[in-house]
């Protein structure tokens, strides 16, 4: 295992400052935000990761990482071609697994104290600058443990999203039945009878 500064393995790239874009090119490009990235944080399993070439637009299998909360996601189809703006910070590597290089930004101790170490700004708003990132250390480990890491922990965040959507779901079926059961007047408090009945 050796340990190498992030940006010697990873090709970080800055995102665009949509405010300083021209009014008729805002309007014809596709702008990732951060509607786009709650969606990848709450929707992991609909992601695929592939091997893409090197060009200023997002494609899917690209890992983007929020400047202003130090999280990661991996772009999937639908957001692919869109412009990445200036709260993110675009992830490609030939020398990392992809699944590999998640794990580290989502789940390696070390890595997650070194990017909350490095915010920089106020104490109000603190951000991760593409430099900063770029100077935090990771563990590089041999391709065939970095793949076997990679898919463990990619397979543990798909059955996280599929628990998540299964309490959801049932959160929503509970409280549906419960509001039926009121609006019928069917609802037993049977836990306020038997406190009357022991009084």
């Amino acid at each position: 295992m050796n340990k190498s500064k992030l940006d010697q393995v990873v090709e970080i790239k800055s995102g665009i400052n949509a405010y300083r874009q021209p009014e008729e090119k805002k309007d014809k490009t596709n702008l990732f935000n951060i509607d786009d990235f709650e969606y990848y944080k709450n929707n992991f399993k609909s992601v695929d990761i592939n091997t893409k070439e090197n060009n200023n637009q997002l494609e899917a299998g690209d890992i983007v990482l929020n400047m202003l909360t130090g999280e990661s996601i991996i772009i999937g189809e639908i957001d692919s071609s869109k412009v990445l703006t200036h709260n993110f910070l675009r992830l490609r590597s030939s020398q990392l697994d992809c699944g590999y290089l998640f794990y580290l930004l989502n789940g390696d101790e070390s890595v997650l104290k070194q990017i909350n170490r490095n915010k920089e700004g106020s104490s109000a708003i603190k951000r991760l600058s593409r430099k900063a990132l770029g100077e935090i250390e990771v563990n590089v480990v041999s391709e065939e443990d970095q793949q076997k890491i990679g898919q463990i922990y990619l397979d543990m965040r798909k059955l996280k999203a599929n628990m998540i959507e299964e309490a959801n779901t049932l959160e929503q079926l509970t409280n549906k039945k419960l509001y039926e059961k009121i609006e019928e007047n069917t609802f037993e408090y049977e836990s306020m009878q038997s406190n009357k009945q022991t009084i």
